[in-house]
């Protein structure tokens, strides 16, 4: 029915003036009689293809578009916005210099049109990659229009992208203010914030979530939400704020791999260190684990993440040694993660000596002191091992880890020395 309502009044516009038609620059037609009404629906129909051209990204619509916006021009010649659409239209085909020329027509025709200097702030700013030349047309676009928000947000976008981000607070800031519900500024501004304030970056993203976005807008917001609620969590001293924060990235992860990819392993991974936070350590160790294997058993981190849960939450020293040796068996490992793997080996041996020289001396205390002096011995014997762990760590750590790890041999040494004592008979349990 549209398409036939659109059919007959285009015949009706056809027959009120003679047709001209014209697509060359600077050499426009036009009618011997201004017909605004049909320029209206020349524009009309030039912009449902546009729409389809942008939604479909055909060119075969664009140049329909074209075409029809020209028509309008024949009627109303004078009609400076008519531009602002063929400029775009040449954007859609890749015409820059038409597109140029289009916007450039606008401010020819109306100097105040903020949307022509805006149309040229994007064309050199972002298109050509002209920044400074993008940052002045935008500034004039504000200067014709300060309630411009598209032109607020570029230039906010071209000083971010310069590196001058002193300014681009404020005018992320100016450009909610005039338009808050704008999901595309929320989402910039919760990039920007992204590394600078993660309570801003999640606040301007999950406000984004709440009015509506696009599927590929969603996805790209859940993935920095998990950055963000991770880093928020590890800075939070509040338990209250730290476990809200770590509910919140598990929520993320859910919907991620429900809506959007069940086999991607970063997601399992962020989930994992978010069950971990509330202290739902075997979901942690099962989300690690399926990450390891989806990672096709070649990405590390998911087995360190899986035996520090074991070693320093769960106490379980043997089952995070099994897991941390399993790193060690990954093809063209890395050696920061054969520093990792050894080190918490050393760990865990050091939590496993230390348990069993305390269980020596309740036995020795509660009167068996024979079995008391086994443990010491053993406990000795564990010590030994987490230096040997150490050693090997030392061969891989990075510059910054060695004093640390040169400090866990000490004092592992010392512990050692203790229970070699006491195994001996040369001292009592302390």
């Amino acid at each position: 029915m549209k398409k036939s309502i659109i059919s007959i009044i285009s015949l009706v516009v056809l027959a009120s003036c003679a047709s001209a038609k014209s697509d060359k620059q600077d050499t426009i037609k036009t009618a011997p009689c201004i017909n605004k009404d049909s320029a209206k629906v020349w524009n009309s129909i030039a912009l449902d293809y546009m729409r389809k051209g942008d939604m479909k990204k055909d060119t075969v619509y664009y140049r329909s578009a074209l075409n029809n916006f020209y028509r309008a021009l024949y009627y109303d010649s004078q009609n400076d916005t008519f531009y602002i659409s063929i400029a775009r239209a040449y954007l859609g085909l890749s015409k820059i210099d038409s597109a140029e020329w289009a916007y450039r027509k606008v401010i020819q025709m109306n100097p105040k049109n903020s949307q022509g200097w805006q149309g040229l702030g994007f064309l050199f700013g972002i298109v050509k990659r002209e920044t400074d030349s993008g940052i002045a047309y935008y500034q004039k676009a504000i200067a014709a229009d300060t309630s411009n928000v598209g032109a607020i947000f570029g230039l906010a976008k071209l000083y971010e992208k310069s590196g001058r981000t002193a300014y681009c607070d404020t005018l992320y800031q100016k450009a909610l203010q005039k338009s808050k519900n704008n999901t595309a500024i929320l989402n910039a501004a919760g990039l920007f914030y992204k590394d600078k304030d993660q309570k801003k970056s999640a606040d301007y993203f999950e406000k984004a979530l709440k009015i509506g976005v696009p599927d590929k807008m969603e996805k790209s917001i859940r993935e920095a939400l998990l950055d963000d609620y991770v880093k928020l969590a590890s800075s939070e001293k509040n338990k209250k704020f730290q476990k809200k924060y770590y509910r919140r990235l598990i929520q993320h992860a859910d919907t991620l791999i429900a809506k959007f990819d069940t086999a991607n392993y970063t997601y399992y991974l962020r989930r994992g260190t978010g069950y971990e936070g509330i202290a739902k350590h075997k979901l942690a160790i099962l989300d690690f684990e399926k990450a390891f294997m989806l990672s096709g058993k070649k990405y590390a981190l998911p087995l360190v993440e899986e035996a520090y849960v074991y070693i320093y939450s769960l106490k379980n020293y043997q089952k995070g040694k099994e897991t941390a040796r399993r790193i060690l068996d990954i093809e063209g490992i890395q050696d920061i993660y054969k520093y990792t793997a050894y080190s918490t080996i050393g760990d865990a041996d050091v939590g496993l000596a230390y348990t069993t020289y305390q269980q020596g001396k309740r036995l020795f205390l509660n009167g068996e002191r024979k079995k008391g002096y086994s443990l010491a011995c053993q406990s000795s014997t564990i010590y030994k091992q987490a230096v040997d762990e150490y050693t090997k760590a030392a061969q891989f750590a990075p510059p910054t880890a060695k004093k640390s790890l040169q400090d866990r041999i000490t004092r592992t040494k010392a512990g050692q020395k203790k229970a070699f004592r006491v195994c001996k008979r040369i001292d009592v349990f302390k």
